[in-house]
């Protein structure tokens, strides 16, 4: 029945958001610590896109007459957290949705969390560092720091997260050249390229109407994306140093 139906979806949502939080915050909460959640800076960074994001779907499908808050709520939260269930949406989005979606399974959940992605708090830093160059441009010898919560991040800390991101889009780069090459078009080529790194289930491939691209594609590209899941589980940075000839030197 339907209210079974929205019963069930409520509490896979919470499941998926439970899964998207770092679980040390969910070990204070059951040592009687609660107050952990709110003073946490990534469940903060959370809430605000699942609020926003879902606003901005909401409008999306009702302007088309394709869904109401409650689907929209649905594709965000299963989104943001990389669990990709398709939710009660059939068939593709709008593409004003399609790439919201994409941009936060791009970012995805919570540092110590099961979900993939860059990570929330990374995401939130990289803005507070992109706001905090553009400040210092009319002043280059200010001291602008860049917090997170009530802790200041060091230039070095902030130079490996860089480093993080710029290689992990560059491992979306490159595995979306060798999807195209394969023979997909350039839209499932970064629609599965973004869910295998991010480790994102079908909601993408869904939502841009290429959930059947991958069938028939040689084993090379199936080992290929199956490597990029793996990469996207272990963090790039992690992967490519076990890779490296000096790690196994030392």
């Amino acid at each position: 029945s339907a209210p079974l139906d929205r019963a069930a979806r409520a509490i896979v949502m919470l499941f998926m958001l439970t899964g998207a939080i770092n679980i040390s915050l969910h070990w204070a909460a059951l040592s009687g610590r609660p107050g952990a959640y709110g003073r946490d800076p990534e469940v903060g960074f959370l809430a605000f896109l699942v609020i926003t994001a879902t606003a901005l779907v909401t409008i999306a499908l009702v302007s088309t007459g394709a869904g109401s808050v409650p689907a929209a709520l649905f594709d965000v939260i299963s989104a943001v957290t990389t669990t990709g269930y398709a939710g009660a949406l059939d068939g593709p989005r709008p593409g004003m949705v399609a790439v919201i979606l994409a941009g936060l399974a791009l970012i995805g959940g919570g540092i110590g969390s099961t979900a993939g992605g860059i990570k929330l708090a990374r995401g939130l830093l990289l803005i507070r560092q992109s706001r905090r160059e553009l400040q210092r441009a009319p002043h280059p010898r200010g001291g602008v720091r860049v917090r997170i919560g009530s802790a200041s991040v060091a230039d070095a800390a902030m130079q490996g997260i860089w480093a993080f991101f710029v290689l992990f889009v560059g491992c979306l780069i490159l595995a979306t050249i060798a999807l195209a090459a394969a023979g997909l078009d350039m839209v499932a080529a970064l629609t599965h390229a973004l869910s295998a790194l991010t480790n994102t289930g079908p909601l993408l491939a869904e939502a841009t109407g290429t959930a059947m691209a991958l069938s028939g594609l040689p084993a090379p590209v199936l080992l290929m994306m199956t490597g990029l899941m793996v990469v996207g589980r272990l963090e790039v940075i992690a992967v490519l140093v076990l890779l490296s000839r000096g790690f196994w030197q030392r």
